[in-house]
């Protein structure tokens, strides 16, 4: 949404400011449904309840009879006085407010500019979100737009009217202007008003009736529930959003009225055939038999409150199952009778409903009815304002609670189609095809109603060739029903004493794993985790890995492997990404995760388990239930998590199991890393087939030696991994057979290695798939025969396409890009919809709408012989020993650095047969190269060990092609290159960093504090930097800027920046906080606190592409502050980032104090012609005007705020008392400090640095005299207040900013918003404002 200072200035006004109560009422459950949704979605979902109407009007409007027929509208329907009680539970009524209208004239504006002004008007009102408990939940607009033009805007919650109630507020609108206007008395029929509603309403829930209509609803749904599934464009976000979009088309009169007749000659209302006729779409649409959609209802009608105002709304779930043999007019005499059924039990809520049917709830989707339809027509019926013409508009919001909304409004005679659709699952032109299929079937029914079903119109499919038809041979019946432990029980009750797992001769028998596993289940549920709940595993290979997954999994919960090796930079980004809730490991790793997750160790579960049920946990889980979520590397420099599900990794093992093929005789043996995704074949395959598993340790399982003595040793008989893992075996295997059944993937197989492979092994097999589509999707046996190494076809259930750039089938023999589709295909990217949506598509080519597609981004080409040929990929992605890379990350880690790095390139090399990752890179002038080892050093903190490149060459520019893009593929390795630095074993550390690590120890309580620890990932923020910064300071003698740990986190880092210190060091105001990005760069301006690290916690919150600054205060090394003005401490951080040559445009945001600062600072700027982009102040309060005023004067002012002031306080002593009364304390102790200070004088006891510099900044605010500000100023105001404000809305601003004040809230107190977890919010509040154009 575009972000508009609105030109005219709104009246000061709360309408429930300084008003009782009248009473309270209960809430009906509709509203309690809606209160939760917006709990739930919070901002986007509140939106999608807004209802926005504009009325146009033409005449000689007499205003004042407008504004007074509005008024008493308020005062006749208590409705538009109500707010939602804190808990959802109660309406809350006020007396009468002092109202008035927000008004402007817009009519001096040219055309154009005042038709945009409108639009923007509309749009801004229409997606703004109502505070439900503070209210008020309507905003009123009265804009004259010509000599005799007007525009009323009213935009109310769902949750106090609903469209039955519009139709009402206007017909008495109508009637009390036309009275006021001709100084006439209205004549108005009596109400019952809605607190009456919701009393009737929750008698009515007791009445024997109200259980007759629970049991028709009951019934319609006893035998099964249908999941409505209609095929989108873009899968489903595993969290549901609610972006929408809307399309009007108008309908033509003449088939308005044949529909009708259509009707009327069946004995239906006109309503009844439309709901019919979008029955018969929707089955022609999806292609599913059994239907289901909501179909909202008015209350008012079925109660008999007719001129009820207020949210009386039930949405049926109107459930049909159309047969291809009726004709339509058959069907729709069929559904008369249904439908009335449906109409005389509307009186149970949705939520209700829901709650007897015991549904789940599906995070990502509506439940139930993900469609809707309405018909809102006659809405004018009987609305007259005299001596006026008007028209009725409805404003489109962008914010959606279904997938697809059709509200069909206007009238029998002038009727439009509104779509409004969620634009994360389908594009305009899709809506655009639905809306003209749906006409298309209409036009047929009125030319003849005795079509039979199956010969209207449907979406025309797209047929595939012959040849892919013989490639997609692949159905095969499979219990996909199942979850992968349900298959592994079942084996174990086949194979109870046969051994499971084998690791280091230490063995578990089937009977065992099963018992164990069931009680680690039972444990993870005692320990609070629950059916969908993410559970982390940072383990190292042991007997008791496999009983952990088992355990999560029989517990109905995901797990989400990492590795225990990995930096933990990345551990944290994975665990905060996936949302895990708790996270399984060892004693040995406890200490790294403890901190940022609640941490289970293994060493202490297992002892437990025996005091546990054997028995699985009785759970209500579905095959479509995540199993686990891996996370991959991701080319926008972050991880992306893959969400496979259970009926993926069942139909995998099934196909695997019959080929390459697996049976109870055999042992597999297990080497691969759990963060790869092929380990959960090795574990589950065997496990499913009554076989061995035998795991190596993590150190044995990288010596091809160790692997080779347990293949002989065991006696293994399948093995696998990746070509270059096999490559090391071979090598090593020299003479020695290996009877083993090699699977290999994770890379391309070359025809050299698989002819190696077939001289040593029994037989090898070559597998393709992403991780995306559960570990593998095609398979083939290589024979010596074979010319070209194929990756054969697809396994059970699954398809593979070939496609060209507009998704169509490429003739056999030619180069398409692959796409997979099937049982094997994942979830999606776990948060992440739009990437999600661009990999995981609709499968258009058997137009199957329950079916997604995966573009692989590899290239391949359909062989005479019906195999598939892998080319390697389109992009730049790269696997190394089988381990997906992409190249991205690794450089925008390598620039991210800030070692100088312009820009970088990595690319796999290969020397002696081997490759590696190497890094191209070109520095700033100046620089010097950093050594291989070092680079390797600093890397580990960023990425895991197999994304860290062998090689490093710096150069002096890049090669380029003809068309100017850097020419990858003249990038070589030199001649020579110095050999890789051999891995530190044990780290020892100079005199500085043993300084530094000892300080750092005693300040953060941690005695296995490293050289490479970041001091923010081990618990360290700005109170405790501080304290450490003063300590180094008092044990080296060398004073530097706190700001320095942004740059130099690190013990070795920050003990490197104090031995570069030599003598005296230049202090600067500026400091890199995260330098790189292509956005407008984001200065923040300190509060109070006067350092930047209390900004720490925000950095990660930010877009990847979001430069950010900070300015820390003058006089923190000690030194005599030069200004003492406002202005001059402006000028010089101005010149500090002028110096640094951003950019001509900037972002400049105030925290408190700052604010004023970065008030200032925005004036000088744009006084050189620099351009501001964005003004912010982060709950910054003017309150300086009292220093200007006289003596006499300011004690008067202070005297009269008394009053307000001891309301506020008890007011906020009423909602926490604990906090009021603390901060009191706090400001009454400081107080009568100030006051002992300024009476006895201690003339020797020393001022503390800080101190010093706050008064000096305190005494430049209160000599600074502001002035308006050219621009908009986008005002950060807390929404909790602890302390008392004179002007709690603008915060004093609103007289300095003529053009525009926009106030975003942010959740916490004046402190607390920089703490989890409000500073998560406020940063992507703040990221949502710098994205979006600010318009005055």
């Amino acid at each position: 949404m575009t972000h508009i200072a609105y030109h005219f200035t709104p009246i000061d006004y709360n309408p429930f400011e300084g008003t009782e109560i009248e009473k309270t009422a209960p809430a009906t459950e509709s509203q309690k449904e809606i209160f939760i949704s917006t709990l739930i979605g919070e901002d986007d979902a509140n939106r999608a309840y807004n209802e926005s109407f504009t009325l146009l009007l033409s005449g000689d409007l007499n205003v004042p009879a407008f504004r007074e027929a509005f008024a008493d509208l308020v005062q006749r329907h208590e409705s538009l006085r109500t707010t939602i009680s804190a808990n959802g539970e109660k309406i809350i009524i006020f007396e009468t407010p002092s109202f008035q209208l927000t008004q402007d004239d817009v009519s001096h504006l040219a055309p154009a500019d005042r038709e945009t002004y409108l639009r923007r008007l509309a749009d801004a009102e229409a997606d703004t979100p109502f505070n439900i408990v503070k209210g008020p939940l309507f905003r009123p607009y009265l804009i004259k737009t010509g000599p005799e033009t007007w525009q009323f805007t009213l935009t109310g919650h769902h949750i106090l009217f609903d469209g039955w109630s519009l139709g009402i507020l206007l017909q008495d609108l109508g009637k009390l202007y036309s009275a006021y206007s001709t100084n006439t008395f209205p004549a108005l029929p009596a109400v019952v008003q809605y607190a009456q509603y919701a009393n009737e309403r929750k008698q009515f829930e007791q009445t024997e009736e109200y259980a007759a209509i629970k049991e028709f609803w009951v019934n319609q749904f006893k035998n099964n529930v249908p999941i409505f599934d209609f095929p989108t464009d873009f899968p489903r976000p595993a969290t549901r959003s609610y972006s929408s979009q809307r399309n009007d088309y108008p309908i033509a009169p003449s088939l308005a009225a044949a529909l009708k007749k259509v009707g009327s000659q069946n004995g239906c209302s006109f309503i009844t055939t439309l709901i019919a006729a979008f029955e018969v779409f929707l089955y022609k649409a999806s292609g599913q038999k059994d239907i289901v959609f909501g179909l909202p209802t008015a209350g008012q009608s079925v109660t008999g409150n007719t001129h009820l105002i207020g949210h009386c709304v039930n949405m049926l779930p109107m459930r049909s199952a159309p047969s291809p043999e009726q004709s339509f007019a058959d069907y729709l005499k069929a559904r008369k009778s249904a439908i009335l059924d449906c109409y005389e039990h509307q009186q149970l809520t949705f939520g209700s409903l829901l709650k007897l049917i015991n549904i789940p709830r599906d995070p990502s989707r509506v439940a139930l009815v993900p469609v809707s339809f309405n018909v809102d027509l006659g809405m004018t019926n009987d609305v007259h304002f005299e001596g006026l013409s008007y028209t009725l508009l409805s404003n489109p919001r962008h914010y959606e609670t279904f997938e697809f909304f059709l509200n069909a409004s206007g009238s029998e005679r002038e009727m439009t189609f509104e779509w409004s659709y969620n634009t994360n699952l389908f594009k305009a032109e899709t809506i655009q095809k639905l809306h003209w299929h749906f006409e298309s079937i209409l036009q047929q029914v009125v030319e003849n109603p005795a079509i039979l079903l199956r010969n209207l119109p449907g979406i025309t499919p797209i047929s595939d060739g012959r040849t892919y038809q013989a490639l997609n041979d692949t159905l095969t019946p499979s219990p996909t029903h199942k979850t992968v432990d349900q298959l592994i029980a079942e084996t174990a009750a086949d194979f109870p004493s046969a051994v499971a797992i084998n690791f280091k001769g230490t063995k578990m028998s089937y009977a065992e794993l099963e018992t164990k596993a069931n009680q680690f289940a039972h444990y993870l549920i005692e320990s609070g985790i629950r059916h969908g709940d993410i559970v982390g595993l940072a383990l190292e290979r042991s007997l008791y890995l496999p009983v952990a997954i088992l355990g999560i999994a029989k517990a109905g919960a995901v797990f989400q492997p990492i590795d225990p090796d990995y930096p933990a930079q990345r551990v944290n980004y994975i665990l905060e990404d996936g949302g895990a809730k708790t996270l399984i490991t060892s004693l040995k790793f406890k200490t790294r995760f403890e901190e940022v997750i609640n941490t289970l160790c293994i060493e202490v579960i297992i002892p437990l388990l025996k005091t546990y049920q054997t028995t699985p946990p009785a759970l209500s889980r579905s095959s479509r239930d995540l199993i686990y979520i891996l996370h991959t590397s991701g080319s926008t420099g972050k991880p992306k998590g893959v969400q496979i599900e259970h009926r993926n990794a069942v139909n995998l093992l099934l196909s695997m199991k019959h080929a390459p093929g697996m049976t109870s005789d055999d042992k597999l043996l297990s080497i691969t890393s759990i963060s790869f995704d092929i380990f959960y074949l090795e574990l589950f395959l065997p496990l499913i087939s009554g076989a061995t598993m035998v795991m190596l340790n993590s150190a044995d399982s990288k010596d091809a030696r160790e692997i080779i003595e347990c293949v002989q040793t065991e006696k293994i008989t399948v093995l696998q991994t990746t070509p270059s893992v096999w490559n090391s075996i071979l090598d090593v295997a020299d003479n020695l057979s290996l009877p083993v059944k090699a699977i290999c993937g994770g890379e391309a197989l070359s025809k050299d290695l698989s002819k190696k492979m077939l001289r040593k092994v029994n037989e090898v097999w070559n597998v393709y798939g992403p991780t995306e589509t559960t570990i593998w999707a095609t398979v083939k046996k290589i024979s010596d025969n074979d010319e070209v190494i194929t990756i054969g076809k697809p396994i059970f259930n699954t398809r593979i396409y070939l496609l060209n750039e507009q998704r169509q089938l490429v003739p056999d023999g030619a180069v398409g890009e692959i796409y997979i589709a099937g049982d094997n295909v994942g979830r999606g990217y776990l948060h992440q919809p739009a990437l999600t949506a661009e990999r995981f598509l609709p499968d258009t080519i058997l137009n199957l709408p329950d079916q997604k597609m995966y573009q692989t981004g590899d290239l391949g080409k359909l062989l005479e012989n019906g195999e598939i040929q892998c080319l390697g990929r389109i992009d730049q992605q790269l696997k190394i020993n089988g381990f997906r890379i992409e190249p991205g990350e690794i450089e925008h880690c390598m620039t991210l650095a800030n070692v100088g790095v312009k820009q970088a390139v990595v690319k796999p090399v290969t020397r002696n047969n081997i490759t590696v990752l190497a890094a191209f890179y070109t520095s700033e002038p100046n620089r010097q190269a950093m050594t291989p080892a070092g680079w390797k050093q600093l890397l580990q903190g960023y990425l895991p060990a197999y994304m860290i490149p062998e090689q490093y060459i710096v150069l002096q520019e890049f090669p380029l092609t003809p068309n100017g893009k850097i020419d990858k593929n003249s990038l070589q390795l030199p001649g020579s290159l110095p050999a890789p630095a051999p891995p530190k074993v044990n780290s020892t550390f100079t005199p500085t960093e043993l300084t530094v690590a000892k300080v750092w120890r005693k300040a953060l309580n941690n005695n296995e504090i490293e050289l490479d620890d970041n001091f923010f990932e081990i618990g360290g923020h700005s109170l405790i930097a501080a304290q450490v910064m003063q300590q180094i300071y008092q044990v080296t003698g060398k004073k530097l800027p706190l700001a320095i740990l942004f740059e130099s986190p690190s013990v070795r880092s920050l003990a490197a920046a104090i031995d570069r210190i030599q003598g005296k060091t230049t202090y600067r105001a500026l400091v890199p906080i995260r330098p790189s990005g292509t956005k407008t760069p984001l200065f923040l301006v300190h509060g109070a606190g006067l350092n930047v690290l209390m900004f720490s916690p925000l950095t990660s919150y930010f877009d990847e592409e979001q430069p950010i600054y900070g300015l820390q205060a003058l006089g923190l090394d000690g030194k005599k502050i030069e200004t003492d003005t406002i202005e001059g401490i402006a000028e010089i951080y101005n010149k500090e980032i002028l110096e640094a040559n951003l950019g001509d445009e900037y972002a400049i945001v105030g925290y408190s104090l700052g604010g004023v600062i970065a008030f200032e600072m925005a004036k000088q700027l744009k006084k050189i012609g620099k351009k501001v982009k964005l003004l912010g102040m982060i709950d910054t309060f003017i309150d300086n005007e009292d220093y200007h005023l006289s003596t006499l004067e300011r004690y008067k002012t202070k005297i009269l705020r008394q009053p307000k002031k001891l309301t506020f306080i008890f007011q906020n002593l009423i909602k926490d008392p604990q906090e009021t009364l603390r901060y009191q304390a706090y400001i009454s102790k400081a107080k009568v400090k100030s006051m002992l200070s300024k009476a006895i004088p201690d003339k020797n006891a020393p001022v503390p640095l800080e101190d010093r510099i706050n008064r000096h900044y305190e005494n430049a605010y209160i000599n600074y005299k502001l002035t308006p500000y050219d621009d908009v100023i986008c005002l950060f105001r807390v929404a909790k207040r602890i302390y008392y404000v004179d002007d709690p809305v603008y915060l004093g601003w609103k007289p300095y900013s003529p053009q525009g004040l926009m106030i975003t809230n942010v959740p916490g107190d004046h402190k607390t918003f920089l703490l989890p977890p409000n500073d998560r919010v406020f940063a992507r509040k703040l990221q949502k404002v710098l994205n979006k154009p600010i318009i005055k």
